[in-house]
């Protein structure tokens, strides 16, 4: 059993029984720590406003090796981050953060990093007028650290710029000029859809909106904003390509696309 004494996000709290939480954290030495909170339901004390999504805690607790729930002995608020639960826009888009992290688990050299681009896009939404226009900034630096980069650059298939030519994507993980969509358009789709709603349209300024994303670093994503069709165009987008490498659509996207 090792004891650990962390900084922690809470990305879930899931009620256990009559009196307990499972909740899961993410931090930057350990990634997913998923634990067992003991009577964190009924005791105010003990966890007070310190278990819900969004907020920032110093976790102390007992991870065990065999992979069972770690125990959560203390976690002490640091941020509670009220003004991200308090708007609904906010709360969505922050929510599509929390699911992407939950679903590509980074750890090892990457997970602080992770952890760093989670924090201040967090601490940014809070103030941010242009919840979704951060949402689609966090994204490409996210997938890039689990290991999923989006392959923007060029063409897959005759090689060239997309940020001169646009973009199209037909599932899977190659995306196309317009001028090769056609030839792209046998690619497998992503879960949960269908070909007839493929491909998906990406315009040349979201491409170069989601290549800079890359690139920055997490304290500048808060700069950057795209317009409201392109804000619309790249969160669809990017929930395909998601859903491609995760198997899976993410479940809180389609919520926040229609605030």
């Amino acid at each position: 059993m090792n004891l650990v004494k962390t900084k922690a996000i809470v990305i879930r709290s899931i009620p256990y029984g009559e009196s307990d939480l499972v909740v899961i954290f993410f931090s930057p030495a350990e990634g997913i720590i998923r634990g067992m909170a003991k009577g964190a339901r009924k005791s105010r004390k003990r966890f007070q406003g310190s278990l819900e999504p969004f907020a920032t805690v110093m976790l102390g607790a007992a991870i065990k090796e065999s992979g069972a729930l770690a125990r959560v002995d203390a976690a002490d608020l640091v941020n509670a981050r009220l003004g991200i639960r308090e708007d609904l826009k906010k709360y969505g888009a922050g929510s599509v953060m929390l699911e992407l992290v939950s679903i590509f688990e980074v750890a090892g050299a990457h997970s602080g990093d992770a952890f760093s681009l989670l924090e201040t896009a967090l601490d940014v939404l809070e103030m941010s007028s242009s919840p979704l226009s951060l949402l689609a900034a966090f994204f490409p630096g996210y997938l890039r650290l689990s290991g999923f980069a989006i392959p923007l650059s060029s063409c897959g298939r005759c090689g060239a710029d997309l940020a001169i030519t646009g973009a199209m994507y037909a599932g899977g993980f190659s995306i196309c000029c317009p001028g090769c969509a056609p030839f792209c358009a046998a690619c497998p789709p992503e879960a949960g859809l269908q070909v007839a709603d493929l491909p998906a349209a990406i315009s040349r300024g979201t491409v170069a909106f989601l290549r800079k994303a890359e690139a920055i670093g997490a304290e500048a994503i808060g700069r950057l904003k795209l317009g409201g069709k392109d804000e619309k165009d790249a969160l669809d987008f990017l929930g395909r390509f998601a859903a491609s490498a995760a198997g899976k659509r993410l479940k809180t996207l389609d919520i926040a696309s229609e605030f």
